[in-house]
């Protein structure tokens, strides 16, 4: 990599420790920000795993962890060095007390089809032609319908409007818990309004 953008990184790397100081805005009490260590929680960046181990091992992970109105929370944003640009991968976790059904909801794009590739898939539609055409569902059919209603169906769509050409966002239930993977930093308010929807959907799963 050109030493140019080695000091680029860095400086995207110490930009993000100062952003994201979990204040009282994300959870219950203030948190400190960490960096992962290789090897733990590559879901967050990625939700194929041949991807997600990939990525992990090139990036700088920071995260804040803590509670929530009493519920286990994970914030952070993974900071992946590119020869051009930096890109970013932003994260909400939410831990939840029993397994959630399978669900994953994609943007489409251009990168959606590479993403899915040697993943577990199961296609369906929700019926909302607008959302359909936006996002790809993998769940079954009653899940998707019943998490997927209108009043959340709305916001999910004006999310989309937001991601650029390469950006792949993503809504996924994961082992012990629901994570919101966004591709781009986040401000503090906005982590907590990815927070937010990691738990809304996280409870519309619960069984």
């Amino acid at each position: 990599m050109f030493e140019w953008r080695i000091r680029g990184f860095r400086r995207s790397v110490a930009r993000h420790r100062g952003v994201r100081r979990g204040g009282r805005k994300d959870f219950d009490a203030p948190a400190t920000v960490a960096q992962r260590s290789e090897g733990a929680f590559e879901a967050e960046v990625a939700g194929n795993p041949s991807f997600a181990h990939l990525m992990a091992g090139r990036s700088a992970r920071l995260y804040v962890k803590g509670t929530w109105k009493g519920r286990a929370i994970d914030l952070g944003t993974s900071v992946v060095p590119g020869r051009d640009f930096d890109l970013f991968v932003s994260h909400a976790f939410v831990e939840t007390d029993r397994p959630l059904p399978s669900f994953r909801v994609m943007t489409r794009g251009t990168l959606t089809s590479l993403s899915r590739l040697g993943m577990a898939t199961t296609p369906t539609e929700t019926g909302d032609a607008a959302f359909d055409r936006e996002w790809v569902v993998d769940a079954d059919h009653a899940v998707a319908t019943k998490v997927l209603d209108a009043p959340l169906a709305g916001p999910l769509l004006e999310l989309q409007t937001r991601i650029g050409w390469m950006g792949v966002a993503s809504i996924e239930s994961i082992k012990s818990g629901l994570i919101v993977r966004w591709p781009a930093e986040v401000s503090a308010s906005s982590a907590a309004d990815l927070r937010d929807l990691a738990i809304q959907i996280a409870d519309r799963l619960a069984p």
